[in-house]
């Protein structure tokens, strides 16, 4: 009954690795809420509740707005209860919004089903396990981040198609119900039998067991972590909240209109679809570099870069016509998309340390969220006053440069917090 125990005992495997793959698959179990997850069933929705796509966008725009405010929430509800009850809670909430989803009969029960579903799944089960990692490893987690983004890049290839063989095999109603009994089932069995919150909770330290950790690497200790209050008085924390809030609006507008931006420039939904393989694709085979790096590089030069790629793929996507510089802007979002997620994951556990991790990190992902929100419905809207997705395209990619040497700004703390 008590795995986790048994295994945490045996002094010759580190439990954390375990957790590691309870962290990969609880990622892949929100797919029903991100955005490749969600945009497999845009057709259903439009056709099958008569939608426009204004209707459309507006509703998971307000729904992704309002999903984000809980989110600061979540993160002190990790602090205080620990990641297993309150993923627990989550999931279960999680569950029940895949299946209101298959009972949708409009616009407005469709907004309310986005609210639920992009609250648990894009942001706080994402939150729950990116800070559960932290948990368990420090001079590690670029490494262990970029080995379970891996799969996770392979899951966001792979998810839409298997949703859309779903979807043509038993309907969309039905998919949807199908996926919340999965990631009942699946999580449940993580949640019950393999989850730990920290190390701490079976003997054990950050990084592995053994007594001759290194004490100076160690940032779960009180004296050295920083309160949010502190937190955001601090430039690196707004650099990357800036960084970050440009990549969830241009990447998510991006990708939630890719079919439509494609077929402007004549070029077919099937062309779409493997542009969403070409980044999966990219992202795997760049995310352990990336994690790699993250643990042997300093973490604002790597933002910098992935802001830089952001750059590139929408000026190009925006100003070309071709198949292949199409793929091309896919292979770069998959670029700064790797290196972007293991910041996101490792930056604010070495910056801050442990103590108030969840909600120093819940403030962020509010921020995230929300921006995520507003980059389909913009794009949509910048492309009813300029006639073609060019404009918007090119429009982000020239605000997003403006971070380019300002992704630079985000470096450490240079001195222990101040009490307060």
């Amino acid at each position: 009954m008590h795995l986790h125990r048994l295994l945490a005992r045996r002094g010759r495997f580190y439990y954390g690795w375990i957790i590691a793959v309870a962290t990969m698959i609880t990622g892949i179990c929100t797919s029903p809420g991100q955005t490749y997850g969600i945009s497999s069933f845009n057709s259903s929705f439009r056709d099958s509740l008569s939608l426009s796509d204004t209707q459309l966008t507006g509703a998971y725009m307000l729904g992704t707005l309002l999903a984000a405010l809980p989110m600061t929430y979540i993160g002190a509800l990790f602090d205080r209860y620990g990641g297993k009850r309150t993923l627990g809670a989550v999931v279960f909430v999680f569950g029940l919004a895949c299946f209101a989803t298959s009972r949708a009969t409009g616009v407005v029960t469709l907004f309310g089903c986005f609210l639920l579903l992009r609250m648990c799944g894009q942001g706080a089960m994402g939150l729950i396990a990116q800070n559960t990692d932290a948990m368990w490893f420090n001079r590690r987690l670029g490494t262990v981040t970029g080995m379970k983004r891996v799969v996770s890049a392979m899951a966001v290839g792979l998810v839409p198609s298997a949703t859309v063989w779903l979807i043509a095999r038993v309907g969309w109603r039905p998919a949807y119900a199908i996926l919340g009994g999965i990631v009942w089932v699946v999580m449940g069995g993580i949640l019950l039998f393999v989850f730990v919150d920290r190390p701490e909770k079976v003997g054990l330290r950050p990084d592995g067991n053994g007594r001759e950790a290194d004490e100076a690497n160690q940032v779960d200790d009180a004296a050295n972590s920083f309160t949010p209050a502190q937190a955001l008085r601090t430039r690196a924390f707004w650099v990357m909240a800036a960084a970050g809030a440009l990549w969830s609006m241009v990447g998510t507008g991006v990708q939630f209109n890719i079919q439509p931006i494609f077929l402007e420039k004549g070029l077919t939904v099937q062309n779409a679809a493997t542009w969403f393989t070409v980044l999966a694709g990219t992202s795997a085979a760049l995310f352990l570099v990336a994690g790699i790096l993250a643990d042997n590089i300093r973490l604002n030069v790597l933002l910098c870069v992935s802001v830089a790629s952001l750059v590139a793929a929408d000026w190009i996507l925006g100003s070309s016509v071709s198949l292949s510089s199409a793929y091309v802007t896919a292979g770069m979002f998959g670029l700064g998309s790797a290196f972007f997620m293991t910041i996101l994951s490792t930056l604010f556990a070495r910056y801050y340390g442990r103590q108030h991790l969840g909600k120093i990190q819940g403030v962020l992902t509010t921020m995230l969220v929300g921006a995520s929100a507003v980059g389909p419905f913009a794009m949509g809207l910048l492309k009813d006053l300029a006639g073609s997705y060019d404009a918007p395209l090119r429009l982000f990619a020239v605000v997003t440069a403006v971070m380019v040497p300002v992704a630079l700004l985000a470096t450490p703390p240079s001195r222990r917090p101040a009490p307060g």
